[in-house]
């Protein structure tokens, strides 16, 4: 059996690297518009799977 403590520190490990990757997306960082709106509601739903 698989130690529910070390799943929850990977999904720990896995969200920060997601936000790392959220912040280095140049797309991202300029004004606000629905394909922004868009993109980040996307990485946000990725991030919830992990």
């Amino acid at each position: 059996e698989i130690d529910k403590a070390a799943i929850e520190e990977e999904r720990q490990r896995l969200r920060k690297v997601s936000g790392e990757v959220f912040g280095n997306l140049p797309a991202l960082r300029g004004p606000v518009t629905s394909l922004t709106r868009a993109l980040k509601a996307l990485s946000r739903n990725i991030d919830l799977l992990w």
